[in-house]
């Protein structure tokens, strides 16, 4: 997902993607919906980077750009759309 979606509110599938290497004990959040409750931005060296946390692991932060928009599952292929919980 772009950043420029980030925002409170939002609702979103986490973890889709999949292109981080996830802990075990979080593994079990990857591919749910949840609403973006806060947002921040950071640098990675002169890479922005933008976190989220979702209301269903509230404790978490996740990376926007493994996120979609709840909104999108329509657009996805019926395999994808069978990956989210």
């Amino acid at each position: 997902m772009d950043a420029t979606y980030t925002a409170v509110g939002t609702e979103v599938v986490i973890g889709f993607g999949a292109r981080y290497t996830y802990l075990s004990e979080v593994q079990r959040y990857l591919c749910r919906r949840g609403f973006i409750t806060e947002a921040k931005r950071g640098t990675n060296g002169k890479v922005v980077t933008a976190w989220a946390r979702v209301d269903i692991s509230d404790t978490l932060w996740w990376p926007v750009d493994d996120m979609i928009l709840a909104s999108d599952i329509d657009l996805l292929t019926p395999e994808q759309k069978a990956r989210i919980k």
